[in-house]
């Protein structure tokens, strides 16, 4: 899709781009329609995006979301502090922040378009999260990610983004 994708397998090589392998079909429908509206941007992206019609697209994301998930490497998943374990299945009320797996579990019952998070780059995951608390990153329904993101300190960005990855080191 972007060249730095693998066009077989859906496992990117890169800590630029996602894995797609595994995503629904939603998921990967919403972003790479966003990048052809402009809702989100990327230099290679939004080009390549432009390019497609919106059948493309529908047949990319199916694609993608019939190939076989990445499945967790035990001796690559890192141990996490309870905060970060707590921010994942429980969130904070105090600071309105809800967990994280209510959304981006698989399976979680959240947004269809929601993107699994398990198993992409830890780089992946810090970049979008600062890009959405920072507001640069905007094509969140509702400015979702933009609020949780921005109540995240910069320690639990890198924890919720280690204990996410998982086999690609």
């Amino acid at each position: 899709m972007d060249g730095t994708v693998s066009r077989e397998t859906g496992v990117s090589p890169s800590p630029e781009f996602p894995h797609l392998a595994g995503q629904s079909g939603a998921a990967i429908y919403k972003q790479i329609y966003d990048y052809r509206t402009g809702s989100r941007t990327h230099p290679l992206m939004t080009d390549l995006a432009k390019a497609l019609d919106e059948s493309t697209i529908a047949d990319v994301a199916a694609y993608y979301a019939g190939q076989p998930q990445r499945n967790p490497n035990p001796v690559t998943l890192a141990e996490a502090p309870s905060a970060i374990i707590q921010l994942v299945e429980l969130g904070d009320p105090r600071r309105n922040i809800p967990p994280c797996a209510s959304c981006h579990r698989a399976g979680s019952g959240g947004p269809i378009e929601t993107p699994v998070l398990a198993e992409q780059r830890d780089e992946y995951l810090i970049q979008q999260m600062k890009r959405y608390a920072s507001g640069e990153r905007r094509n969140d329904v509702y400015a979702r990610m933009r609020l949780i993101a921005s109540r995240l300190t910069e320690d639990e960005i890198k924890g919720l983004a280690r204990y996410y990855r998982a086999g690609f080191r």
